[in-house]
């Protein structure tokens, strides 16, 4: 109603259209990028930005920044300038609403009846991709992403995701090559370090992960909440190469931050405990991720294991049985309750769960160790093997 009516050169009745829009509806990016626009059109651009920053205090999106940047440099243009486009708008807007959920096929009908009436549309072509990877089809994706023209403000963010894609099929090391030409390209965006930093991570590239952690850092500045998981992330590419110190530092950083991260409180918490450091301290950060997130596996794992380490085996076995019983098809966890029962002098059940473990697919290096203590079980405890230093699987 707000677009008509500024086509119809009725400002006043617009604006009261786009204010009730923007006031049920202030996360929606499409809106204020409307409203932000009229009131640069109508002479207003403090408003503008006003209503773009407040927008960008909560959600972070490509074309809102550039409409900061833009602000003064020149009169936007309209939304839609004609039917045509209206009704392309018309189409995306409603595959937006279907795009989620089990009508999301439904959705690509409208994105294509939306790109046919307006090919240059690069929201729709994104959406479109975004259903696509969520279809599991990412090639399909990886073509939509490419149709992005050059121009568009959301390219940088369709060759990121696109890259994402050539991950996710297994074209790692030309995703990498990719993200590493964009970060050349846009040497102040922190979305494709961001990216190349946790990809390598992902692919257990630590070393190499780290200095793109602390790019995207230095680029934050002043660091925020929401900026927690990039301390979080580096600490663990730090305690994964032997830098326990700086990893400390990493985590202690990312908690300070958020306070009640359970992965966080988990992994600190646990290296702690694997350390024999600030014991008390750090049971009570694990339990606290526990209460946080009372059925994960993985951080009730944490909890179990942190018990066997402190040799309390029957508080280990309790804990290690209820994280098998959320993560039943884990090896490390499988194995773990198998240690813990070979410790409790449960050792029929203690090999059982170790065979459990095998079935899963271990890691190589796990995979040699369980299949020792299927031959000859645990050694006595002075002479007890280094625990598995994960403290919870990684997401």
């Amino acid at each position: 109603a707000a677009l008509i009516a500024e086509m119809g050169h009725r400002p006043k009745l617009a604006r009261e259209h786009f204010t009730k829009a923007n006031s049920t509806t202030s996360l929606n990016q499409r809106i204020v990028l409307a409203f932000g626009k009229f009131e640069e059109r109508q002479g207003n651009p403090g408003r503008a930005r006003e209503l773009y920053n407040n927008y960008l205090k909560r959600v972070r999106h490509p074309l809102i920044t550039n409409a900061v940047r833009n602000i003064g440099l020149k009169k936007p243009e309209p939304l839609i300038s004609t039917a045509r486009e209206g009704l392309a708008e018309a189409f995306y807007d409603i595959a937006t609403q279907l795009s989620v959920g089990s009508v999301s096929d439904l959705s690509v009908l409208y994105i294509r009846m939306a790109l046919y009436l307006r090919p240059e549309f690069p929201l729709a072509q994104l959406l479109l991709a975004d259903v696509h990877e969520r279809h599991k089809k990412p090639l399909k994706a990886i073509a939509s992403y490419n149709k992005v023209p050059e121009s568009s403000p959301l390219r940088l963010e369709a060759d990121v995701q696109a890259a994402l894609n050539l991950d996710e099929i297994g074209e790692s090391a030309r995703a990498q090559r990719l993200l590493k030409r964009i970060i050349a390209r846009y040497p102040r965006e922190l979305r494709p370090v961001e990216a190349l930093a946790n990809m390598l991570r992902g692919r257990k590239k630590y070393k190499e992960a780290i200095p793109y952690y602390t790019r995207a850092i230095r680029l934050v500045g002043k660091p925020e909440t929401r900026h927690w998981a990039f301390f979080y992330s580096r600490g663990i590419c730090y305690e994964r190469t032997g830098q326990w110190p700086k990893a400390e530092k990493d985590l202690l950083k990312a908690l300070e931050l958020s306070p009640e991260r359970p992965v966080v409180l988990n992994y600190l918490g646990y290296s702690w405990v694997e350390r024999r450091r600030n014991l008390k301290k750090a049971m009570g950060m694990i339990r606290l991720a526990v209460n946080l997130r009372p059925n994960d596996g993985y951080i009730i794992d944490s909890l179990g294991w942190a018990h066997y380490r402190l040799g309390e085996w029957s508080e280990a076995v309790k804990k290690l049985e209820r994280a098998v019983e959320l993560q039943p098809e884990d090896p490390i966890i499988n194995d773990h309750l198998g240690d813990a029962y070979w410790r409790a002098g449960r050792r029929l059940e203690a090999r059982f769960q170790w065979s459990h473990a095998l079935a899963f697919k271990p890691e190589p290096e796990n995979l040699i160790l369980i299949r020792k203590k299927l031959e000859a079980g645990l050694p006595p405890l002075e002479g007890r093997r280094k625990a598995n230093r994960s403290p919870s699987k990684i997401r």
